[in-house]
């Protein structure tokens, strides 16, 4: 057995670790040092590089993230600074309503609802923006059909999204910062990516993205 050999399972799954500690820094970094508004942007580009460098076998990791990074930055950003807004204004409201008496307490589960909402239309949107060029209000309505119309899908992304948070929260270790949360994203791209290739044909463009210029990017697709 030639252990180290190019095409060997060792070099094939340490080449994959590697490249996602190496997405994961970059995200972090950028995350850090713009106080959390580059964070979309971030993710953006690092589900480009995942799905053109580990899927396609196309370049580099490091290279397809800042191609992608430049290429999304100011719609990407637009979109988790609100995205962000909305869920903090949830998260703030579902607590003071919850501690409250009444009828009030009910509406912290209609705060509660609106934060998953938010999240579950994110787990379509930063991939789509990741893999094609389309405006933003099309984006979003896109990213709010799919999350219901695959609710399976979209279930669980979400449960992979909520243990990557507990995990990274909760044992405060720099293996789940930088390898965890990137098998995450790993996961949730595949199962969002198999969800976009059914409509990346031109009579699906019709039905579901309706009057869309649905052209995807550097015809990668």
């Amino acid at each position: 057995m030639r252990f180290f050999d190019q095409d060997s399972g060792f070099n094939k799954y340490g080449s994959i670790i590697f490249d996602l500690i190496i997405l994961n820094f970059m995200v972090a970094i950028i995350t850090l040092f713009t106080l959390g508004i580059g964070f979309g942007a971030s993710i953006t580009a690092m589900i480009f590089s995942i799905d053109r460098t580990l899927f396609e076998g196309n370049g580099y990791a490091f290279k397809n993230f800042l191609k992608s990074f430049k290429q999304n930055w100011k719609q990407a950003t637009v979109i988790w600074f609100i995205s962000a807004a909305l869920i903090a204004f949830g998260q703030f409201s579902a607590t003071v309503l919850g501690q409250a008496q009444g009828i009030f307490s009910v509406f912290a589960f209609v705060h509660l609802a609106l934060i998953v909402e938010i999240v579950f239309i994110l787990i379509y949107t930063f991939p789509t923006l990741a893999l094609i060029e389309v405006d933003t209000k099309t984006l979003i309505t896109n990213s709010f059909v799919l999350a219901h119309k695959h609710l399976v899908s979209s279930l669980t992304c979400f449960v992979i999204i909520t243990c990557g948070v507990y995990l990274t929260l909760e044992l405060h270790g720099l293996l789940i910062l930088f390898l965890i949360s990137g098998l995450g994203v790993l996961i949730n791209q595949i199962v969002v990516r198999k969800v976009l290739m059914q409509y990346f044909t031109e009579e699906q463009k019709q039905t579901l993205f309706k009057n869309t210029m649905y052209t995807p990017k550097d015809s990668d697709y």
